[in-house]
């Protein structure tokens, strides 16, 4: 009985402590898990897990067809790896009213395989792509919740 009380008591000051964000350009909004550290500047905002394995970059996406603009978002993850290569088929879901498309892939870092997942949120006003670089097997479900907090 004293565990549960304890366990009651500590979800909602977990839940308590995600903060949101708005990314002012594109008008999208998303939460981040307690403890991530984040910069934003201009129409670029970075958010990185506490133990460092996943990075996050939200940007404006390139307004146009989706797969156009999808394809150039993954053509973009040239300038910070070489070698990427897409591992999965485009896929779109809708979650809070909004359609997000995704597409992951692989490439290499200083020598180092590092995995990436490309999301395109479409929007009324503006599209946002939010790109994950690092070990997403293991945080996917942390990943999905900040995907999942997404709204217009």
């Amino acid at each position: 009985m004293r565990s549960l009380i304890i366990a009651f008591l500590f979800v909602p000051l977990t839940l308590m402590a995600q903060e949101r964000f708005t990314h002012g350009p594109s008008g999208f909004s998303f939460e981040l898990p307690a403890g991530w550290t984040y910069v934003g500047e201009g129409d670029h905002f970075e958010a990185s897990s506490p133990d460092e394995t996943i990075h996050l970059m939200f940007m404006v996406g390139k307004p146009g067809e989706v797969e156009e603009a999808m394809m150039d978002a993954v053509h973009g993850l040239d300038s910070v790896m070489t070698d990427s290569a897409i591992s999965t088929e485009p896929t779109s879901v809708e979650i809070n009213g909004v359609t997000q498309y995704y597409v992951e892939g692989y490439g290499n870092v200083d020598d180092v395989r590092i995995d990436w997942d490309l999301t395109l949120c479409v929007g009324s006003k503006k599209n946002m792509v939010i790109i994950a670089l690092g070990d997403i097997d293991s945080n996917q479900e942390m990943i999905n919740k900040i995907y999942e907090s997404i709204q217009e």
